[in-house]
């Protein structure tokens, strides 16, 4: 459990900071991450002991069980939890005033070359 705790903290740290680059509240987000752990986390406990009861090889349970963790954690984070509040903190800010500049010198460039043709 303190395994679990550490890299729940660790992973909401990271994906908020450099993923997803979100100034959100942070007890709010942190609470609706503890929400999918809480659901999580029985899930694949009761999953685990059943298929390694049923002659499973543990290592490919471990491993099954971290891809699902992975694919279902990050969609809960990009479409629960910062959902309306990415690129808001202000590397991410920085990134969406990067992304018009380019955007806007890349539409001046097919204007002029449509105007040159």
């Amino acid at each position: 459990m303190i395994a679990l705790t550490l890299s729940v903290l660790f992973s909401f740290t990271v994906n908020r900071k450099f993923t997803f680059k979100s100034a959100k509240n942070v007890p709010l987000a942190m609470m609706q991450v503890i929400g999918y752990y809480l659901v999580f986390t029985p899930l694949s406990t009761w999953w685990g002991e059943a298929l390694t009861r049923a002659g499973w090889n543990e290592y490919i349970v471990l491993f099954g069980t971290m891809v699902i963790n992975l694919v279902t954690e990050f969609c809960f984070y990009r479409f629960v939890v910062y959902r309306k509040h990415l690129l808001t903190n202000k590397a991410g800010q920085r990134e969406l005033a990067q992304m018009e500049e380019e955007a806007a010198a890349a539409e001046a460039a097919k204007a002029a070359a449509k105007e040159a043709s």
